[in-house]
């Protein structure tokens, strides 16, 4: 609802320099995209690695007696630690895209932000636009900026979910090769 009435009364305050704000939506629409659809892959790899170190860990804890008896333990230890160590990195690789994406979108809005005071500073020389209005137009952008924000982590935590989603589904439609 917010991000829809200033919408509007950024285009009630000057359709021209509304126009010239919303062509940056496809630059962060572009933006958005790379990174959700890198961690969305990368989050395909945390929930392939969280299953191995499920299956080994119920491996050991149900063979027990056999590890040991053979003293395995450290040997699974360290093969639990090498599985680990790689869903670590994985995650790792999650949180520095996150930062990445999230420090990229803001420098992209500063620049936004500056390019309309530009040319809003220029509507004003020209006698298209007051200063007040002007001003009024800069507290509206800057009432979208969170909502935007939102969105976009939104969007993000919906891909995330898509990845374990199609996680669950490869399990799930994963041929059983018993025989009896």
């Amino acid at each position: 609802i917010t991000f829809i009435s200033v919408l509007s009364y950024l285009f009630y305050m000057s359709w021209k320099l509304s126009l010239f704000t919303f062509v940056a939506i496809p630059l962060f629409v572009v933006m958005l995209s790379y990174f959700t659809t890198r961690i969305k892959d990368v989050t395909h790899k945390v929930q392939k690695k969280t299953a191995d170190i499920t299956h080994i860990t119920q491996e050991v804890i149900s063979n027990i007696k056999l590890v040991q008896a053979y003293t395995m333990e450290g040997k699974e230890k360290k093969r639990f630690d090498k599985e680990m160590r790689r869903n670590f990195n994985f995650n790792m690789i999650i949180a520095r895209l996150k930062a990445s994406m999230e420090a990229i979108l803001q420098q992209a809005q500063g620049v936004i932000i500056l390019a309309i005071l530009f040319v809003g500073g220029t509507m004003v020389l020209n006698n298209e636009l007051t200063g007040p209005e002007l001003l009024g137009y800069y507290t509206g952008v800057g009432l979208l900026i969170d909502p935007v924000q939102a969105l976009s982590n939104v969007y993000v935590a919906i891909q995330q979910g898509m990845a374990s989603t199609d996680r669950m589904f490869e399990v799930l439609d994963a041929k059983v090769h018993i025989q009896s």
